[in-house]
């Protein structure tokens, strides 16, 4: 017997396609519920961008000309290049009590041996005025490097003399033309100490004699 079977084709698509849709819905609902379930674990997973640099830890300073002022910090000494001889030879063992009053009749300043390094102080225990500060702290070099050539060896140790600094002043010239015109003025000046004291020192010597 033949059936009218039309009616039911388009319920049969319906059905198929309603079945479809829902597969594909639910398709979908579970990709999306996998994706989101995703998303945390790549988020955590991607690596956070570089933070960008500190522009305050970045040294911009650019270095400073022969000319340009040594002593930024008045708490701190200018810096000195000594040569690779007076590196070379062995360290400092201290200076005696005459050692200590030729600086102070020298430059005026007591040497203050109490301070993990030594600097030349007034009466009071201040640093050397700015004026004067160059000039000490090349004082305070040349004392250091008599002191080391007067190590050297097995001959027996003795109180620096004004002769001892004399031999220095090649080397701290050296230094000083490294900082500047400056730096020149103030070994100008140690320089005319030492020479004066020397001078003063052996008429002393020849009127004693006499």
């Amino acid at each position: 017997m033949i059936t009218n079977d039309i009616p039911a084709v388009p319920q049969f698509l319906m059905r198929e396609t309603d079945r479809h849709a829902l597969q594909a819905m639910a398709t979908h609902k579970a990709d999306r519920q996998a994706n989101n379930r995703a998303c945390p674990e790549e988020k955590r997973s991607v690596q956070a961008p570089s933070p960008a640099p500190d522009i305050a830890s970045t040294d911009l300073l650019a270095p400073l000309s022969v000319e340009a002022p040594i002593e930024t910090n008045e708490g701190a000494a200018p810096r000195i290049a000594l040569s690779s001889m007076a590196r070379a030879v062995s360290p400092a063992s201290g200076y005696s009590v005459e050692d200590l009053r030729l600086f102070r009749a020298l430059t005026g300043y007591r040497l203050d041996t109490h301070t993990p390094i030594w600097r030349a102080v007034d009466d009071n225990g201040n640093r050397a005025s700015i004026a004067d500060r160059l000039f000490t702290t090349l004082a305070e070099e040349a004392f250091r490097f008599a002191d080391r050539q007067r190590n050297l060896g097995d001959r027996e140790r003795k109180d620096l003399t004004v002769d001892d600094l004399a031999m220095t002043l090649p080397s701290i010239r050296r230094a000083a033309t490294s900082i500047g015109s400056r730096g020149l003025s103030a070994f100008a000046r140690l320089e005319q100490v030492i020479t004066r004291f020397k001078e003063e020192t052996g008429a002393e010597t020849s009127t004693s004699l006499r």
